[in-house]
């Protein structure tokens, strides 16, 4: 029994071309894979930068560096160009029995490029900002 050339022929060129169509789906499947990755890892980077920054106006406030007439929209200094905070802060008096001073603080942290947004917030005691006092030196005795 003699096989037709033609059919032959025509059945090899069938498989070449299935094979090629299963490579591009499988080349399309795992780069939509790596771009969500990617996409992920972005997401992480950014919330885990703006969460430091956040955490470090916190800081600031809480020592008294930093003080709630400074409420922002402000950018941070140099190594962080695109990275702005805000302070939003109001009295605190969910619990009656509680101690006065309490304020409930929110540091907003955006990425401007990204139009990412961290939001910290806490309620804290603020403390009034330092004002070093300046001494008069002791006379000196001859």
């Amino acid at each position: 029994m003699r096989i037709d050339t033609r059919y032959h022929k025509g059945a090899v060129l069938l498989e070449v071309v299935l094979a090629i169509v299963l490579f591009a789906a499988a080349a399309a499947v795992v780069g939509i894979g790596l771009k969500a990755a990617m996409d992920g890892t972005e997401r992480v980077r950014l919330s885990t930068h703006g969460g430091n920054l956040a955490v470090t106006v916190m800081s600031e406030l809480q020592m008294g560096l930093r003080s709630l007439a400074d409420t922002g929209p402000e950018a941070f200094g140099p190594p962080f160009a695109g990275w702005s905070w805000e302070i939003v802060g109001a009295p605190w008096s969910q619990n009656e029995g509680a101690r006065g001073g309490l304020t409930h603080v929110e540091v907003i942290v955006r990425h401007e490029p990204t139009e990412f947004v961290h939001r910290l917030a806490q309620v804290i005691r603020v403390e009034p900002p330092r004002v070093e006092s300046v001494t008069e030196p002791a006379p000196l005795v001859p």
